[in-house]
């Protein structure tokens, strides 16, 4: 039997995202590029190539601390499609596709697991780029994004 005490100390506060297939990937690179969007920096500020881009969905960060295992799980596919370009971040300065309801579930069923988010209003969304670029007059994509895993990791 598991002791209290180790039991404990496998709550981490976790990241939950859902990543897309390639075409997917594929079509929004070409997108971001097309649109002059900047995907050569990583999430923490650093250089990247383009390809090591990853689009996603964050579905939980900086959650409460819960004894969830980490990994990256497939799933049944899940399409969304994309409602509005928007600027987020704390100082709304991250432009991204905000997508439409249809990867509510799977942001539900992780509550059920008693996730909690850093953000109070979940707005699911496809980040494109994590450098400010003006947003305006910039068409939506004429397609679906595809979530065909979910992945699960430790924040630190």
């Amino acid at each position: 039997m598991e002791k209290f005490k180790d039991h404990v100390k496998n709550y981490k506060k976790k990241y939950v995202a859902l990543y897309f297939d390639k075409e997917s990937n594929d079509r929004l690179r070409d997108y971001a590029r097309t649109n002059y969007f900047d995907i050569s920096y990583g999430y923490d500020g650093s250089s990247i190539e383009e390809e090591a881009f990853e689009f996603h969905t964050t579905v939980f960060y900086k959650s409460n601390e819960i004894n969830l295992k980490n990994g990256n799980h497939e799933i049944t596919p899940i399409e969304a499609s994309f409602k509005q370009l928007k600027l987020l971040g704390p100082d709304h300065d991250i432009p991204v596709i905000e997508l439409n309801g249809e990867f509510k579930t799977v942001r539900e069923s992780f509550e059920i697991m008693g996730l909690k988010d850093k953000w109070p209003n979940w707005i699911p969304h496809v980040t494109l780029s994590y450098k400010y670029n003006n947003i305006n007059n910039k068409p939506l994509p004429n397609f679906k994004v595809r979530a065909t895993h979910i992945i699960v990791r430790d924040q630190s």
